[in-house]
């Protein structure tokens, strides 16, 4: 089986870090990494490209395992971090794939804790 979860999404409350993407700081879910760390199973990041005869293009990056602990230690936070960073570079290679990420503003959904990270 296959689940399927976005690590750039912005949330507030329990289960989530504080990174930087894209100039900002803001609180992403961890949920991710609770699944990965409960169950054992790998992460694969995949990113997809519209390419322009509208077909998608899927790039699987190399799948990588979540210490059972890492929501108890700053492991989450690296986790978070890392995957963010490499979507920033995605958005670097293709912008007209990225316009959900330019239309974020400093304030959208920011929280109080993330400005003072």
């Amino acid at each position: 089986m296959i689940v399927q979860i976005a690590g750039d999404v912005r949330w507030t409350g329990p289960r989530t870090a504080n990174a930087h993407f894209l100039g900002n700081r803001y609180q992403f879910t961890t949920t991710w990494i609770t699944l990965a760390a409960m169950s054992g199973a790998p992460v694969v990041p995949v990113y997809s490209v519209m390419n322009p005869d509208g077909s998608c293009s899927l790039e699987f990056l190399d799948a990588f395992n979540v210490s059972p602990n890492a929501l108890k230690t700053d492991e989450a936070r690296q986790l978070v971090q890392r995957n963010l960073d490499q979507i920033e570079a995605h958005v670097r290679q293709h912008p007209d794939n990225s316009l959900d990420y330019l239309f974020w503003t400093e304030n959208d959904q920011a929280s109080p804790e993330a400005e003072a990270a």
